[in-house]
């Protein structure tokens, strides 16, 4: 009861803080004991100049005093995704910091994780645990991601997911499997299946089994949402004697503001045929909007009377006081052009947006200016880069910095667009390559084509066949075991083959 609780209350936090444009300072914590509220943790955060969390520290409440307990540490990249981060414990004896445990991760160059590696501290260096490896189609799509084991100085496969896009970019179905070591071969454990509706918002998913010949039905969910998209209720069932039976059901509640309020989980009743009640979590705001404080309660056993469990209050920063709450952002090929736009909501005491450009990622430039509705409603934005010079020679990656009246700012996560494609509808990008070669085109149809690389000497070098996708397909190969020289790569479809020439450097 203590892990699902706990696992609850989580998933109720994290979806609250997702929705934040304040950055928290302190949450205190607080359980319900003897008919009063008792401090039990908190936790404390840190920012840098920009605003990125820097630091968390938790602490446990013993008697009238704070103990340190964990410590984790943020690093960046030149962007807002994070490279490292680093738990450490404290030491009660030596009342010092000691390393516990960091996740390192690798990005390619549209800035998705390739590689997340977890280790561990020995005592006086850094050991493998474990990593996990992603790898994306030519349109960005994440299509699996394996889970290995250092065991014995090698890597030893554990678990991987297997994805299936649509032509939107949504998941179509997600197979997980788990390695065999006595057969050394992938075994099928569960596939979900995903359906949308017509805003791109998940309607249904169903969870099946694998029984070693066929899949069978073991739960699904059910998810109804309101006209401005947030989840109204969430709906779970298990698959019984070749029937759907309920088994929870989660409903959530806005203000007038769009604020959630509360979030009820039920669980079926079979004998009443009803719903009871099991938790409640209650939502209470600041005047400026901030999230102010959160009581969870539950159902005791043998009662039907929801009683106070859990109370968190949250104390914010006045030095990251951030002026909205950004939906989304994207950079995308308009003709000539590059189409800048994000989407608002929340927006208080917002002044204007800065838009920048880079062609490496690291070095930023303004580029023009648009002016905040500061409307605390949704609100759609876009700024056109009239044929930026940087795409002349390839990819080019944007941000949008947002500033408040009192010029505090933060910015948005960084969107990456890639070469144009010519007038044959192919183009590949560097011509002078090091390490990641970027292939694009953009088919009028789907079909199945196949990627190849020769020498001067005319030997292929590198195979590998490819899904096109009735759009612009983006491919990128990793050219860095290549040998110095000159080489040709070629796109070998049902109606002919395009070629282009390029150097490894």
């Amino acid at each position: 009861m203590k892990h699902l609780l706990a696992s609850l209350l989580l998933i109720v936090f994290t979806a609250t803080l997702s929705a934040q444009n304040y950055k928290i300072d302190t949450t205190v914590n607080e359980t319900w004991t003897n008919n009063a509220w008792q401090l039990t943790s908190r936790t404390i955060n840190t920012y840098n100049s920009a605003c990125q969390l820097v630091s968390t520290l938790s602490q446990a409440r013993v008697g009238a005093n704070w103990v340190n307990q964990s410590l984790n540490s943020y690093t960046y990249t030149s962007g807002d995704n994070i490279s490292q981060t680093t738990l450490q414990s404290w030491n009660t004896v030596s009342n010092t910091w000691e390393n516990t445990f960091r996740i390192t991760n690798t990005y390619n160059a549209s800035l998705k994780v390739t590689v997340t590696l977890s280790e561990t501290w020995n005592g006086s260096a850094w050991g493998n645990t474990s990593r996990e490896t992603n790898i994306y189609d030519a349109n960005g799509y994440l299509t699996s991601s394996t889970s290995e084991m250092y065991q014995g100085g090698l890597w030893i496969n554990q678990s991987r997911e297997i994805y299936t896009n649509n032509a939107d970019g949504t998941v179509n179905q997600q197979v997980e499997q788990e390695w065999d070591i006595a057969t050394s071969a992938w075994i099928n454990e569960t596939r979900n299946a995903f359906v949308y509706n017509a805003n791109k918002l998940v309607q249904q998913s169903v969870t099946e089994t694998w029984t070693g010949t066929a899949w069978e039905n073991e739960t699904r969910k059910t998810f109804t949402y309101d006209a401005q998209g947030r989840q109204l209720t969430s709906l779970s069932e298990s698959w019984e004697e070749n029937a759907w039976i309920n088994e929870s059901l989660i409903t959530s509640t806005y203000n007038g503001s769009g604020q959630l309020t509360t979030i009820l989980f039920q669980n079926w009743n079979t004998g009443t045929s009803s719903w009871s009640n099991f938790l409640q979590s209650t939502y209470s705001y600041n005047a400026n909007g901030s999230l102010f404080q959160t009581v969870t309660q539950v159902v005791p056993q043998g009662s039907t009377t929801l009683t106070n469990a859990q109370r968190s209050t949250f104390h914010y920063t006045t030095d990251c006081i951030l002026p909205l709450t950004l939906l989304n952002f994207s950079a995308e090929l308009s003709g000539k052009d590059v189409l800048v736009k994000w989407t608002t909501t929340e927006e208080i005491n917002t002044s204007y947006f800065t838009i920048e450009s880079s062609s490496d990622a690291n070095n930023f430039k303004k580029i023009g200016t648009v002016k905040a509705t500061n409307d605390f409603a949704q609100t759609n934005y876009q700024f056109t880069d009239a044929n930026p010079a940087g795409l002349a020679s390839g990819k080019i990656f944007y941000r949008i910095r947002m500033v408040d009246i009192d010029g505090k700012f933060s910015y948005s996560k960084i969107a990456y667009v890639g070469m144009p494609i010519d007038e044959n509808g192919f183009a590949i990008f560097p011509t002078a390559v090091k390490d990641n070669l970027f292939l694009r085109y953009k088919s009028t149809s789907t079909a199945k084509a196949g990627i190849r690389i020769l020498d001067i000497s005319g030997r292929q070098v590198y195979n590998q066949q490819m899904n096109l996708q009735q759009s612009a397909n983006q491919y990128n190969i990793n050219v860095t075991a290549l040998p110095k020289g000159v080489y040709f790569i070629q796109l070998v479809m049902k109606e002919g083959t395009k070629t282009a020439r390029f150097i490894k450097n």
